[in-house]
């Protein structure tokens, strides 16, 4: 009778736990390599281009025009015709319109994003005040000085 055992090699008992190890990590390092290349590419995207053309000969006109229209949308606001989200929204294309009318440059469905590299602070500064009542679930926000911030900037464009 034998009594010596004879050892098998590790792997060769082993080999297919290993194998498809190998593919599942391999699966993952050429997932993140591709997803890297795919971001990077998606980060050197160049903004819209900008077009400006020149701004109508009497600007006051296009104030006044955009002005009115603010003060039709404070009444239906104060009159409960429209709710909170709307009225941030239709003041946001307000402006928007307004700044494409005065620079030329088309605003009206540019992200918070496109409208930083187009280097419009002021307009910047009042979509993002919008983004929350706009966006949001429940929308919160002070429409009264909302209001007022976007009537300034209207009143001191240049």
């Amino acid at each position: 009778m034998r009594t010596d055992i004879g050892v098998q090699n590790p792997v060769s008992y082993a080999i297919w736990p290993m194998i498809i190890l190998a593919v599942i990590i391999s699966g993952i390092i050429g997932y993140a390599i591709v997803n890297y290349f795919l971001n990077k590419k998606k980060k050197k995207r160049k903004p819209k281009p900008v077009v400006v053309r020149k701004p109508p000969l009497d600007i006051s006109v296009l104030k006044r025009k955009y002005l009115d229209e603010l003060e039709s949308l404070r009444a239906e606001f104060t009159s409960e015709k429209i709710d909170l989200r709307e009225g941030f929204q239709q003041m946001s294309s307000i402006i928007r319109h307004f700044v494409f009318e005065a620079t030329g440059i088309q605003v009206q469905n540019y992200t918070l994003d496109e409208i930083r590299t187009a280097d419009l602070p002021e307009l910047e500064a009042l979509v993002a005040e919008y983004y929350n009542p706009e966006f949001a679930k429940m929308s919160r926000g002070d429409f009264v000085e909302s209001m007022s911030k976007t009537k300034r900037v209207i009143e001191q464009w240049k």
